[in-house]
């Protein structure tokens, strides 16, 4: 028997996750679909591309093509967002949960036949921001699912999702990739070898942060502009410490401001884990153009102290999800330096 050679058969321009598209391709050339798919992982590390290329292989209606083959009516239609045997499925807007509402609608759509005599593809993103009751009324789909239905749940961690959910499913892992194959990619796309490397170590393993880096300065410059501020913090008085903190936080916090305050969450557990790197390996420190600066700081720090503080800002971020004030949270966590 003829070994198939997927890549003849696919064309997916995902970076890294060998081993999980020629899973997923072979799922399809040999019609072993699962009726639901988990894909978890940290963000940006590649999930809803692998999605979207995988949905749209299902879907493409091309037989003596490459998948997706991009020309072929429902190529066009997934092209537009218009496709009737796709749906994506988000938390709404200003709201952090996926509602039974939303599942419930869901689930009227998936009962019915497919428009193109094809399957019926619901993509859920943060899968594991589903309320309890959404979750509950999700199982039934996944325990019963229609015909030539195909569900495929995204989500950062399983711990947030009921054991039940993530039982009835094909769990897929995606973890980060290594930061040399980014530089490489980067290269590849015209960046110079040192602005691919500081572009990679920020994205820390993930495609996708080091894909919205490469492409917008803006975003980039901004991230440095935060590191330089978290900096003087670190090295201010308490009144300075609290005068730096009220020029980053967001004015309004409204529900989507949170999203910000947690990035910013990140960018300190990035550079107290760098303070710590500096210490003991300073070849896997994210900011490395600022090397010298951070092994200077952490002479100011014995390693159960930087312990303490990555501790307290991880518990930050849990606090985050709560909405607790962020004033009082980030104050706190200056203080602690």
């Amino acid at each position: 028997m003829t070994p198939v050679k997927y890549k003849e058969l696919y064309s997916w321009p995902i970076l890294g996750h060998s081993h999980i598209i020629k899973f997923l391709q072979t799922c399809i050339t040999r019609d072993s679909l699962s009726h639901a798919y988990l894909f978890h992982g940290q963000k940006y590390t590649g999930k809803f591309l692998t999605t979207t290329f995988f949905s749209s292989s299902i879907l493409c209606q091309s037989s003596n093509k490459i998948k997706p083959c991009g020309s072929c009516s429902s190529c066009q239609q997934l092209k537009r967002n218009i496709h009737p045997d796709l749906t994506l499925l988000t938390p709404e807007e200003d709201k952090k949960n996926i509602s039974i509402e939303q599942i419930r609608n869901l689930q009227h759509v998936l009962s019915l036949r497919s428009f193109l005599t094809s399957y019926k593809i619901a993509i859920i993103d943060n899968a594991d921001s589903m309320t309890e009751a959404a979750a509950n009324a999700l199982l039934k789909t996944l325990e019963e699912p229609p015909p030539k239905t195909i569900l495929i749940l995204i989500a950062e961690s399983l711990t947030n999702l009921p054991r039940t959910i993530v039982s009835r499913c094909q769990t897929i892992q995606f973890n980060v990739i290594a930061t040399e194959k980014i530089t490489n990619w980067l290269t590849s796309q015209g960046k110079s070898k040192r602005e691919a490397q500081i572009i990679a170590r920020y994205a820390n393993g993930r495609i996708g942060k080091a894909e919205i880096l490469s492409s917008n300065d803006d975003i980039l410059n901004s991230y440095k502009d935060r590191v330089k501020l978290l900096l003087e913090i670190i090295k201010s008085n308490t009144n300075q410490k609290f005068a730096i903190i009220n020029s980053m936080l967001p004015k309004q916090i409204t529900l989507s401001a949170y999203g910000e305050i947690n990035s910013l969450l990140d960018d300190w557990l990035t550079l107290f884990r760098d303070i710590f790197l500096a210490k003991n390996n300073k070849s896997l420190i994210t900011n490395f153009n600022l090397q010298d600066t951070l092994v200077k700081i952490s002479d100011n720090y014995s390693y159960k102290k930087l312990i303490h503080i990555i501790n307290n800002i991880i518990r930050s971020k849990k606090l985050i999800k709560y909405q607790v004030s962020p004033k009082l949270i980030f104050e706190n966590l200056a203080l602690s330096l």
